[in-house]
Protein backbone atom coordinates (compact mmCIF):
# COMPACT_ATOMS: atom_id res chain seq x y z
CA UNK A 1 0.00 0.00 0.00
CA UNK A 2 1.31 3.12 -0.66
CA UNK A 3 2.13 6.09 1.65
CA UNK A 4 -0.64 8.36 0.31
CA UNK A 5 -3.43 5.54 0.55
CA UNK A 6 -2.45 4.93 4.15
CA UNK A 7 -2.81 8.58 4.97
CA UNK A 8 -5.93 8.40 3.41
CA UNK A 9 -7.04 5.50 4.78
CA UNK A 10 -6.18 7.10 8.11
CA UNK A 11 -7.74 10.20 7.77
CA UNK A 12 -11.16 8.15 6.88
CA UNK A 13 -10.48 6.31 9.80
CA UNK A 14 -10.02 8.99 12.11
CA UNK A 15 -12.68 10.89 10.60
CA UNK A 16 -15.55 8.17 11.41
CA UNK A 17 -13.69 7.74 15.13
CA UNK A 18 -14.60 12.08 15.45
CA UNK A 19 -18.15 11.58 14.13
CA UNK A 20 -18.45 8.58 16.58
CA UNK A 21 -17.22 9.90 19.80
CA UNK A 22 -17.41 13.71 19.39
CA UNK A 23 -21.17 14.34 17.49
CA UNK A 24 -24.73 13.32 17.81
CA UNK A 25 -24.07 10.97 14.09
CA UNK A 26 -24.64 7.24 14.72
CA UNK A 27 -21.87 4.84 13.69
CA UNK A 28 -20.52 2.66 15.96
CA UNK A 29 -23.87 3.02 18.45
CA UNK A 30 -26.24 3.02 15.47
CA UNK A 31 -28.86 0.16 15.55
CA UNK A 32 -27.22 -1.35 12.24
CA UNK A 33 -24.15 -2.75 14.87
CA UNK A 34 -26.89 -3.82 18.01
CA UNK A 35 -27.09 -7.61 18.12
CA UNK A 36 -30.74 -8.29 18.00
CA UNK A 37 -30.54 -10.39 21.15
CA UNK A 38 -30.35 -7.20 22.93
CA UNK A 39 -33.92 -6.12 21.54
CA UNK A 40 -35.20 -8.90 24.16
CA UNK A 41 -33.64 -7.24 27.05
CA UNK A 42 -35.95 -5.44 29.90
CA UNK A 43 -35.71 -2.41 32.06
CA UNK A 44 -35.25 -3.48 35.71
CA UNK A 45 -38.25 -1.73 36.75
CA UNK A 46 -39.74 -4.36 34.43
CA UNK A 47 -37.88 -7.07 36.47
CA UNK A 48 -35.10 -9.11 35.20
CA UNK A 49 -34.34 -12.84 35.98
CA UNK A 50 -32.08 -15.52 34.91
CA UNK A 51 -32.61 -19.19 35.12
CA UNK A 52 -31.66 -19.57 38.58
CA UNK A 53 -31.81 -15.64 39.54
CA UNK A 54 -34.21 -12.84 40.31
CA UNK A 55 -34.40 -8.87 41.03
CA UNK A 56 -36.74 -8.07 43.53
CA UNK A 57 -37.31 -3.75 43.95
CA UNK A 58 -36.39 -2.13 47.31
CA UNK A 59 -38.63 1.46 46.29
CA UNK A 60 -37.52 4.56 48.24
CA UNK A 61 -34.54 2.63 49.80
CA UNK A 62 -31.38 4.75 50.43
CA UNK A 63 -27.86 4.24 52.30
CA UNK A 64 -26.42 2.50 54.24
CA UNK A 65 -26.98 -1.62 53.25
CA UNK A 66 -25.21 -3.35 55.84
CA UNK A 67 -24.90 -6.78 56.80
CA UNK A 68 -24.97 -8.28 60.09
CA UNK A 69 -22.78 -11.50 60.19
CA UNK A 70 -23.44 -13.36 62.62
CA UNK A 71 -27.59 -13.67 62.09
CA UNK A 72 -26.94 -13.69 58.40
CA UNK A 73 -29.15 -10.77 57.73
CA UNK A 74 -29.31 -7.38 55.75
CA UNK A 75 -30.13 -3.44 56.90
CA UNK A 76 -31.72 -0.84 54.86
CA UNK A 77 -32.25 2.58 55.44
CA UNK A 78 -35.64 2.27 53.63
CA UNK A 79 -36.62 6.37 53.39
CA UNK A 80 -38.96 6.29 56.14
CA UNK A 81 -37.56 3.47 58.51
CA UNK A 82 -35.50 0.50 57.99
CA UNK A 83 -35.53 -2.57 56.10
CA UNK A 84 -34.68 -5.94 57.19
CA UNK A 85 -33.28 -8.93 54.62
CA UNK A 86 -33.14 -12.31 55.67
CA UNK A 87 -29.74 -14.57 53.90
CA UNK A 88 -32.05 -15.80 50.95
CA UNK A 89 -33.22 -12.29 49.69
CA UNK A 90 -36.79 -12.11 51.58
CA UNK A 91 -37.98 -8.93 53.00
CA UNK A 92 -38.42 -10.03 56.70
CA UNK A 93 -39.41 -6.38 58.01
CA UNK A 94 -39.94 -3.04 56.66
CA UNK A 95 -41.00 -0.51 59.37
CA UNK A 96 -40.99 3.63 60.17
CA UNK A 97 -39.89 4.79 63.34
CA UNK A 98 -38.91 8.44 62.00
CA UNK A 99 -41.70 9.83 64.36
CA UNK A 100 -39.93 9.51 67.20
CA UNK A 101 -37.30 12.12 67.60
CA UNK A 102 -33.62 12.37 67.22
CA UNK A 103 -33.40 8.53 65.55
CA UNK A 104 -29.88 7.23 65.10
CA UNK A 105 -31.34 5.36 62.11
CA UNK A 106 -30.64 8.32 59.66
CA UNK A 107 -27.01 7.25 59.58
CA UNK A 108 -26.28 4.07 61.44
CA UNK A 109 -23.57 6.59 62.74
CA UNK A 110 -22.52 3.15 65.11
CA UNK A 111 -23.12 0.25 62.58
CA UNK A 112 -25.61 -1.27 64.84
CA UNK A 113 -28.64 -2.74 64.99
CA UNK A 114 -29.38 -0.47 67.68
CA UNK A 115 -31.92 2.24 67.05
CA UNK A 116 -31.77 5.29 69.87
CA UNK A 117 -34.03 7.38 69.97
CA UNK A 118 -34.63 10.29 72.45
CA UNK A 119 -35.98 8.13 75.92
CA UNK A 120 -36.08 4.49 73.79
CA UNK A 121 -34.19 2.00 72.23
CA UNK A 122 -35.26 -0.21 69.16
CA UNK A 123 -33.53 -4.06 69.07
CA UNK A 124 -33.54 -4.47 65.33
CA UNK A 125 -32.40 -8.19 65.78
CA UNK A 126 -35.33 -9.33 67.25
CA UNK A 127 -38.50 -10.61 65.53
CA UNK A 128 -40.73 -8.39 67.77
CA UNK A 129 -39.39 -5.08 67.80
CA UNK A 130 -40.72 -2.57 70.36
CA UNK A 131 -39.10 0.66 71.90
CA UNK A 132 -37.62 -0.55 75.32
CA UNK A 133 -37.89 2.57 77.01
CA UNK A 134 -34.26 3.49 79.35
CA UNK A 135 -34.59 2.01 82.27
CA UNK A 136 -32.20 4.84 84.27
CA UNK A 137 -30.38 8.00 83.18
CA UNK A 138 -27.46 9.25 84.76
CA UNK A 139 -25.86 12.79 85.16
CA UNK A 140 -28.88 13.75 82.81
CA UNK A 141 -28.14 17.60 84.46
CA UNK A 142 -24.31 17.31 84.00
CA UNK A 143 -24.00 17.93 88.02
CA UNK A 144 -22.44 14.24 88.89
CA UNK A 145 -18.73 14.53 90.89
CA UNK A 146 -15.67 13.37 88.58
CA UNK A 147 -14.96 10.78 91.05
CA UNK A 148 -19.03 9.46 91.55
CA UNK A 149 -19.28 9.38 87.72
CA UNK A 150 -16.16 7.11 87.04
CA UNK A 151 -16.98 4.41 89.78
CA UNK A 152 -20.91 4.56 88.39
CA UNK A 153 -19.30 4.20 84.78
CA UNK A 154 -16.73 1.44 85.47
CA UNK A 155 -19.36 -0.55 87.37
CA UNK A 156 -22.04 -0.27 84.25
CA UNK A 157 -19.34 -1.54 82.22
CA UNK A 158 -18.81 -4.22 83.60
CA UNK A 159 -22.14 -5.28 84.00
CA UNK A 160 -22.93 -4.40 80.44
CA UNK A 161 -24.00 -7.06 77.74
CA UNK A 162 -23.99 -4.04 75.44
CA UNK A 163 -21.90 -1.12 75.35
CA UNK A 164 -22.61 1.94 72.55
CA UNK A 165 -20.86 4.96 72.57
CA UNK A 166 -22.52 8.22 70.79
CA UNK A 167 -21.61 11.51 69.21
CA UNK A 168 -22.35 14.81 70.34
CA UNK A 169 -24.97 15.43 67.49
CA UNK A 170 -27.73 14.90 69.72
CA UNK A 171 -26.49 16.55 73.08
CA UNK A 172 -24.11 19.39 72.06
CA UNK A 173 -26.84 22.50 72.17
CA UNK A 174 -27.74 20.67 75.48
CA UNK A 175 -24.68 19.96 77.63
CA UNK A 176 -21.97 19.48 75.31
CA UNK A 177 -21.39 15.73 76.42
CA UNK A 178 -21.29 12.54 74.61
CA UNK A 179 -24.36 9.82 75.52
CA UNK A 180 -23.40 6.23 76.34
CA UNK A 181 -26.01 3.29 76.02
CA UNK A 182 -25.65 0.13 78.26
CA UNK A 183 -27.88 -2.81 78.68
CA UNK A 184 -27.22 -5.03 81.56
CA UNK A 185 -29.85 -7.99 81.02
CA UNK A 186 -33.02 -6.28 79.59
CA UNK A 187 -32.66 -3.12 80.88
CA UNK A 188 -30.94 -0.11 79.36
CA UNK A 189 -29.07 2.77 81.23
CA UNK A 190 -28.36 5.96 79.61
CA UNK A 191 -25.43 7.87 80.75
CA UNK A 192 -23.94 11.32 80.00
CA UNK A 193 -20.34 12.07 79.87
CA UNK A 194 -19.17 14.51 81.88
CA UNK A 195 -18.50 17.81 80.36
CA UNK A 196 -15.07 18.31 80.91
CA UNK A 197 -14.23 14.25 80.02
CA UNK A 198 -12.10 14.60 76.72
CA UNK A 199 -12.33 10.64 76.32
CA UNK A 200 -14.57 10.09 73.92
CA UNK A 201 -12.67 10.08 70.83
CA UNK A 202 -13.84 10.44 66.73
CA UNK A 203 -10.46 9.17 65.92
CA UNK A 204 -12.35 6.79 63.49
CA UNK A 205 -15.41 8.62 62.57
CA UNK A 206 -15.12 11.83 59.72
CA UNK A 207 -18.03 13.92 61.44
CA UNK A 208 -19.97 15.40 58.24
CA UNK A 209 -19.85 11.63 56.58
CA UNK A 210 -20.24 9.48 60.17
CA UNK A 211 -17.82 7.18 59.38
CA UNK A 212 -16.67 3.98 61.68
CA UNK A 213 -17.94 4.79 65.19
CA UNK A 214 -17.22 6.36 68.39
CA UNK A 215 -14.92 5.38 71.00
CA UNK A 216 -13.71 5.70 74.51
CA UNK A 217 -10.90 5.54 75.63
CA UNK A 218 -9.73 2.29 77.00
CA UNK A 219 -13.10 0.58 76.81
CA UNK A 220 -13.99 -0.78 73.87
CA UNK A 221 -17.92 -0.96 72.73
CA UNK A 222 -19.87 -4.03 73.59
CA UNK A 223 -22.01 -4.78 70.37
CA UNK A 224 -21.98 -6.99 67.20
CA UNK A 225 -21.15 -4.50 64.56
CA UNK A 226 -22.71 -4.26 61.08
CA UNK A 227 -20.20 -4.19 58.05
CA UNK A 228 -20.96 -2.64 54.68
CA UNK A 229 -20.98 -4.19 51.25
CA UNK A 230 -18.67 -2.77 48.94
CA UNK A 231 -18.58 -2.25 44.57
CA UNK A 232 -15.37 -3.41 43.73
CA UNK A 233 -15.55 -1.47 40.16
CA UNK A 234 -16.39 1.66 41.64
CA UNK A 235 -14.19 0.98 44.89
CA UNK A 236 -16.63 2.07 47.24
CA UNK A 237 -18.50 0.56 50.20
CA UNK A 238 -22.39 0.75 51.10
CA UNK A 239 -21.84 3.32 53.94
CA UNK A 240 -24.46 6.42 54.38
CA UNK A 241 -22.16 7.96 52.12
CA UNK A 242 -20.71 6.01 49.96
CA UNK A 243 -17.11 6.09 51.08
CA UNK A 244 -14.46 5.41 48.29
CA UNK A 245 -10.94 4.19 48.73
CA UNK A 246 -10.03 7.91 47.08
CA UNK A 247 -11.72 9.58 50.21
CA UNK A 248 -10.25 6.95 52.86
CA UNK A 249 -6.58 8.08 51.70
CA UNK A 250 -6.85 11.66 51.87
CA UNK A 251 -8.33 11.63 55.20
CA UNK A 252 -5.45 9.58 57.69
CA UNK A 253 -7.18 9.43 60.60
CA UNK A 254 -10.88 8.24 59.01
CA UNK A 255 -10.93 4.16 58.98
CA UNK A 256 -13.22 1.78 58.65
CA UNK A 257 -12.81 -1.89 59.72
CA UNK A 258 -13.88 -3.10 56.14
CA UNK A 259 -10.56 -2.22 54.72
CA UNK A 260 -9.21 -4.90 56.60
CA UNK A 261 -12.00 -7.32 54.47
CA UNK A 262 -11.67 -8.79 50.77
CA UNK A 263 -14.53 -8.22 48.50
CA UNK A 264 -12.87 -9.99 45.22
CA UNK A 265 -15.48 -11.35 42.86
CA UNK A 266 -15.71 -13.06 39.58
CA UNK A 267 -19.39 -11.51 39.61
CA UNK A 268 -18.55 -8.41 37.06
CA UNK A 269 -21.19 -6.16 35.69
CA UNK A 270 -20.25 -5.45 31.82
CA UNK A 271 -21.33 -3.36 29.45
CA UNK A 272 -22.58 -4.79 26.40
CA UNK A 273 -23.53 -2.31 24.11
CA UNK A 274 -24.46 1.71 24.16
CA UNK A 275 -27.02 3.40 21.72
CA UNK A 276 -26.38 7.20 21.23
CA UNK A 277 -30.29 8.98 21.15
CA UNK A 278 -29.84 12.47 22.06
CA UNK A 279 -27.30 15.05 23.08
CA UNK A 280 -27.31 14.90 26.76
CA UNK A 281 -25.15 18.09 27.56
CA UNK A 282 -22.82 20.86 25.26
CA UNK A 283 -19.84 23.47 26.42
CA UNK A 284 -21.11 26.30 27.57
CA UNK A 285 -22.02 29.12 24.69
CA UNK A 286 -21.23 26.50 22.12
CA UNK A 287 -23.15 23.27 20.34
CA UNK A 288 -20.04 21.04 20.90
CA UNK A 289 -21.29 17.61 22.59
CA UNK A 290 -20.11 16.65 26.22
CA UNK A 291 -21.57 14.03 26.42
CA UNK A 292 -24.88 11.96 25.01
CA UNK A 293 -28.18 10.27 26.39
CA UNK A 294 -28.75 6.80 25.25
CA UNK A 295 -29.54 3.00 26.49
CA UNK A 296 -27.16 0.76 27.29
CA UNK A 297 -27.47 -2.98 27.21
CA UNK A 298 -25.39 -5.02 30.63
CA UNK A 299 -24.46 -8.87 31.46
CA UNK A 300 -24.30 -9.02 35.08
CA UNK A 301 -22.55 -12.53 35.27
CA UNK A 302 -23.38 -14.19 38.32
CA UNK A 303 -21.62 -17.43 38.54
CA UNK A 304 -21.87 -19.57 35.71
CA UNK A 305 -24.89 -17.85 34.68
CA UNK A 306 -26.23 -14.08 34.18
CA UNK A 307 -28.85 -11.28 33.85
CA UNK A 308 -29.21 -9.73 31.06
CA UNK A 309 -31.19 -6.01 31.18
CA UNK A 310 -30.72 -2.63 29.55
CA UNK A 311 -30.71 1.15 31.33
CA UNK A 312 -30.80 4.86 30.18
CA UNK A 313 -26.93 5.70 30.82
CA UNK A 314 -24.32 8.53 29.28
CA UNK A 315 -21.34 8.61 27.43
CA UNK A 316 -19.01 11.59 27.49
CA UNK A 317 -17.76 12.53 24.24
CA UNK A 318 -14.06 12.56 23.21
CA UNK A 319 -12.03 9.98 21.94
CA UNK A 320 -11.39 7.97 25.15
CA UNK A 321 -14.71 8.30 26.29
CA UNK A 322 -16.28 6.56 29.27
CA UNK A 323 -19.90 5.40 30.03
CA UNK A 324 -21.35 6.45 33.01
CA UNK A 325 -23.97 4.09 33.62
CA UNK A 326 -25.12 5.01 37.37
CA UNK A 327 -25.30 1.22 37.95
CA UNK A 328 -23.71 0.26 41.43
CA UNK A 329 -23.60 -3.49 42.29
CA UNK A 330 -22.75 -4.24 46.00
CA UNK A 331 -21.37 -7.12 47.36
CA UNK A 332 -20.42 -8.66 50.77
CA UNK A 333 -16.76 -9.41 51.67
CA UNK A 334 -15.45 -13.17 50.30
CA UNK A 335 -15.36 -15.44 53.70
CA UNK A 336 -19.22 -14.84 54.54
CA UNK A 337 -20.43 -15.62 50.75
CA UNK A 338 -20.87 -19.00 51.72
CA UNK A 339 -23.89 -17.87 54.06
CA UNK A 340 -25.36 -16.02 51.69
CA UNK A 341 -25.83 -15.81 47.40
CA UNK A 342 -27.92 -12.31 48.39
CA UNK A 343 -26.20 -9.00 46.40
CA UNK A 344 -27.86 -5.65 45.71
CA UNK A 345 -28.01 -3.59 42.23
CA UNK A 346 -28.62 0.21 42.74
CA UNK A 347 -29.67 2.53 40.06
CA UNK A 348 -29.39 6.25 39.93
CA UNK A 349 -30.36 8.98 37.51
CA UNK A 350 -28.05 11.76 37.03
CA UNK A 351 -31.08 14.42 36.49
CA UNK A 352 -34.37 13.82 35.18
CA UNK A 353 -33.19 13.65 31.83
CA UNK A 354 -32.59 10.06 31.91
CA UNK A 355 -35.34 8.89 34.24
CA UNK A 356 -36.86 5.38 33.33
CA UNK A 357 -38.84 4.63 36.11
CA UNK A 358 -36.42 2.20 37.28
CA UNK A 359 -34.39 4.00 39.82
CA UNK A 360 -34.15 2.28 42.95
CA UNK A 361 -32.39 -0.07 45.31
CA UNK A 362 -32.95 -3.99 43.87
CA UNK A 363 -32.11 -7.30 45.81
CA UNK A 364 -30.42 -9.97 43.80
CA UNK A 365 -30.99 -13.34 45.25
CA UNK A 366 -31.73 -17.26 44.30
CA UNK A 367 -35.25 -18.11 43.04
CA UNK A 368 -37.35 -20.01 45.24
CA UNK A 369 -37.21 -23.66 44.19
Amino acid sequence: MKTYQIILLVLIVLTFLFLDRCTSVNISTSPLFKNPKYNSFKYLKDGVSSENYETIRLEKARYPILYDTIQNTFYVNCGNGICKIDGDGNIILRDSIFKDEANSLVDFANHSYYVFTKDAVYDYSQKEVRPEKMASIVNENNDMAPEEWESTFAKLYAEAQVVIYESDRYTYEKCNCYPIYFKIGEKWTLMYTDKNDFRSTLTDIDMESYIGRADFKEYLPKYNGLIALRDNSHKMYSDKMNTSDEFLKTYYTVHMKEENFKYESEDKLKTLFFQKQNVYSEAAYTSIPLAFGGIAYYELSLGKESLYFKENASKDSGLASSLNSNLYFFEIPAKFRNQTEVRFLDFRAPSNVFLSGSEDLYIIRRKKK
